[in-house]
């Protein structure tokens, strides 16, 4: 489990190995993968009871209250530098059992202030043909969306049934405000540029899974009533 200890050596933390039982302490026939887009509000009480059966897979900034409750993760994974250095402090207050980082922010990691337990993962940039890894010994495919790895983690995890919530790529607008509910990243041009490429690449993961026998369902609106 985290410990939220200050390092006392240069050691800041507990880097797994790269067996199976290493990477997922818990392992579970259903997972439940945790994106960042707005829609993730109309699921809390739903997400929260699925959890009770399911290892729970989040990313980015999962750790933002939805509907007033920070969502519990059993994992964590983020691409980018600055949830491993900036937001740290809030990333660990998820207290998830394993968290898995880039190897290129190795340094980083065993020179911060907390210890925690952490897989140092190879990632490969998921290019078309998209990059899919069904075996944890070969890097992980990875590139507009995290929820992308988190697929293929949850595949690794032994998962047989997936679901995957607030995989929106896009903003919603609520019905009696009128207000804009953003993804978490906040409604840029850069965003929105990628969120078509970030949803042909969860489309191509799900393929890839179900061609694997695995049952996944996305649950958002957004994200199955868009074209594309």
């Amino acid at each position: 489990m985290l410990t939220m200890m200050p390092a006392t050596d240069n050691l800041a933390v507990k880097v797994s190995g790269s067996s199976k039982e290493q990477w997922f302490p818990v392992t579970k026939l259903i997972a439940v993968i945790l994106g960042n887009g707005p829609t993730l509000e109309d699921h809390v009480t739903e997400i929260l009871a699925g959890q009770r059966d399911a290892i729970t897979f989040g990313c980015n900034r999962i750790y933002t209250p939805v509907g007033g409750k920070v969502l519990p993760v059993d994992y964590y994974l983020a691409m980018d530098r600055y949830f491993w250095d900036a937001d740290l402090k809030k990333v660990l207050g998820l207290k998830a059992m394993t968290y898995f980082v880039r190897e290129k922010y190795y340094q980083i990691i065993i020179n911060g202030p907390y210890k925690f337990r952490a897989n140092i993962v190879p990632f490969k940039l998921a290019q078309d043909p998209h990059t899919f890894s069904i075996d944890i010994e070969q890097p992980i495919g990875h590139g507009f969306t995290s929820v992308y790895p988190c697929l293929q983690l949850a595949y690794m995890a032994g998962a047989k049934e997936m679901h995957v919530y607030g995989v929106d790529f896009a903003n919603s607008v609520d019905q009696k405000t009128g207000e804009t509910k953003s993804h978490f990243w906040g409604n840029t041009n850069r965003s929105l540029t990628g969120w078509k490429a970030g949803k042909a690449m969860v489309k191509s993961g799900v393929a890839k899974l179900r061609e694997l026998g695995v049952e996944v369902k996305i649950h958002s609106d957004l994200f199955n009533q868009q074209e594309g």
